[in-house]
């Protein structure tokens, strides 16, 4: 799950990232189950209109699953950056 609700700008740059992780996902022979979740305003339209959001699972709100994973996720890597 990749959360896009703070993302108000993306660039070349990060529409590159998202192929290069997609494609190398189906190059690996992996399921591509990446969900963009709730991308707003100017990046909603910039998948849109680059067509990417066809590659992904785009969602407007998360499961409380995905939710819970987001957040055991985000600790983690707090808990991770407050040690170095």
């Amino acid at each position: 799950v990749l959360d896009l609700r703070d993302v108000s700008y993306m660039d070349s740059s990060c529409l590159t990232e998202l192929i290069r992780f997609h494609t190398g996902r189906r190059d690996r022979g992996l399921e591509d189950f990446t969900i963009l979740a709730k991308p707003d305003g100017v990046v909603a339209r910039l998948l849109r209109v680059t067509d990417l959001a066809s590659y992904f699972q785009v969602e407007d709100s998360l499961s409380a699953d995905e939710q819970a994973v987001h957040n055991n996720v985000r600790r983690a890597f707090t808990t991770l950056s407050e040690k170095t």
